[in-house]
């Protein structure tokens, strides 16, 4: 028999954490998503469309004690309805409001990262938030970071520290190889064409010990009319 678990999380817009939890309810049988809905300029997530979604309507980013706490009733009702044996909260609102309702069932909380060197909180919004953590800690089954160093450094911090961690860094799909010429005519560019290629965010991540290097972004430019000679000749 498959353990239904309900995932939480306050809202699925673009980016690496929707798509990491994609790949756990995709594949994943018996598992759900409580979420609520983008707000501001953010966009949500073209994954969102196939995944199994349950609407917390007043479950969003923004700190409000009024819709907090009625998001966390939505919540405690969708839980006492759909009976997961395991809630998994992923990031703080969701964190936060997931483990304050009370249930049989296991809590399992992911971090997709931290805040510890991120400039847009006070220092004093920062530890308010760490304190929080190390509360919801007592609360907490198993907790889950996103790569070894971010479990570590939170646990430096006192969060979790006596609690069961996993690390599970995210899935990538291997992408096919191709030869110079296969490429060239996959994105159309003449055999005898300048290519100029340059990388925007560049990232040097450290994964079970090994160093990696990540690119956010790639752009092409083609002169297709300014072949391989015309260029050496100027």
């Amino acid at each position: 028999m498959t353990t239904r678990v309900l995932h939480v999380i306050a809202r699925m817009n673009v980016g690496g954490t929707a798509r990491y939890i994609n790949e756990l309810i995709t594949n994943i049988p018996e598992s759900k998503l409580a979420t609520g809905r983008v707000q501001g300029s953010e966009v949500e997530d073209p994954c969102v469309k196939n995944l199994p979604i349950i609407s917390v309507r007043h479950l969003g980013r923004k700190v409000s004690p009024i819709h907090d706490f009625m998001a966390w009733r939505e919540l405690r009702r969708i839980i006492r309805k759909e009976k997961p044996e395991i809630v998994h909260t992923h990031t703080f609102k969701a964190g936060l409001i997931g483990r304050l309702v009370g249930g049989k069932h296991k809590r399992v909380h992911t971090f997709h990262g931290h805040l510890f060197d991120d400039d847009s909180f006070t220092l004093f919004e920062k530890g308010l938030i760490t304190f929080v953590e190390k509360l919801l800690s007592c609360r907490t089954d198993l907790f889950i970071s996103v790569g070894k160093k971010v479990g570590v450094e939170l646990r430096t911090q006192g969060i979790g520290f006596n609690k069961l961690w996993e690390s599970i860094p995210p899935g990538i799909e291997e992408l096919p190889a191709h030869n110079k010429q296969e490429a060239r005519e996959l994105l159309g560019i003449h055999s005898d064409s300048v290519v100029f290629g340059w990388l925007a965010r560049i990232m040097f991540l450290c994964l079970d010990g090994l160093t990696h290097l990540f690119f956010g972004q790639l752009w092409i430019v083609r002169y297709p009319l300014l072949t391989t000679r015309e260029c050496q000749s100027r």
